[in-house]
């Protein structure tokens, strides 16, 4: 049985303006993809947020005062100075505080080398004179950092 010839409906006007794209699609989509980077960029620019920085670290206690030491990832250090608002969280049930807001005391540029990283030592003490700690308590830290944008922790690392 034979095959019956294929036979060419459209012209070759009609072929050509079928296999292209319209411009004026073309020019929308760049100019979509440029409108949403250029809002992507005054996000990074302009907009601020607060910068928490993770630390880990013990309690322990002295007459009327406690104290801590935490380890800060030494990357995020440069984020930390004298004065910044702190809020320390120990990890104990039994401790009579679930939660202690202070300042940064002191920052030490002594380095600690672990497994897990680099680290800086970030030291100070808290009065309190009703209250005494006889054990070590490990310790969570949340330290504020001021409003940055993206830009400005980009160029800080």
């Amino acid at each position: 049985m034979e095959q019956p010839e294929k036979i060419e409906l459209r012209s070759e006007k009609v072929r050509q303006i079928i296999g292209q794209i319209p411009p004026r699609i073309i020019r929308m989509g760049i100019a979509s993809v440029f409108l949403v980077f250029v809002m992507l960029l005054m996000f990074a620019t302009f907009i601020r947020f607060n910068y928490n920085i993770k630390a880990h670290g013990y309690l322990f206690g002295a007459p009327n005062t406690l104290k801590y030491e935490l380890l800060v990832s030494a990357s995020q250090s440069r984020f930390v100075v004298n004065g910044q608002p702190m809020v320390l969280f120990p990890q104990n049930q039994h401790y009579p505080f679930s939660r202690l807001e202070t300042s940064v005391n002191a920052t030490n540029t002594e380095f600690v080398l672990l497994k897990s990283g680099t680290f800086v030592k970030v030291s100070g003490s808290i009065y309190s004179p009703n209250t005494t700690l006889t054990d070590t308590l490990p310790l969570e830290a949340n330290i504020v950092a001021p409003k940055t944008t993206i830009f400005e922790i980009l160029a800080r690392k």
